[in-house]
């Protein structure tokens, strides 16, 4: 991994601290080469467990989660790849949270 994706992993794992700025930093992640949501997710998740919980695709299959954009269309196997930094912070999220209790 070069410097430049290096500092750009370390802004966005700062700004996630910052409320509001999540999604942002999910995104700033997102676009370094190899990261993508899920292993995004996993670097929060370590970084601040108590904002973040990993994007997994066996919690989606067991959970039966789909990002609420795709209604007609939700496909039969859950993926990962369906997740937006948007989906992930408005909904993934909070149904984790939710089915938790």
């Amino acid at each position: 991994m070069n410097d430049d994706n290096r500092l750009r992993i370390n802004k966005a794992v700062r700004d996630a601290a910052k409320a509001g700025s999540e999604v942002e930093a999910l995104k700033a992640l997102d676009e370094v080469p190899e990261i993508g949501l899920p292993v995004a997710s996993a670097i929060l998740t370590v970084c601040y467990p108590h904002k973040f919980t990993i994007l997994d695709i066996r919690l989606l299959g067991i959970l039966a989660l789909s990002p609420s954009r795709l209604k007609s269309n939700k496909p039969s196997q859950p993926a990962d790849e369906q997740w937006t930094a948007e989906d992930y912070w408005n909904e993934f999220l909070p149904m984790v949270k939710q089915r938790s209790k």
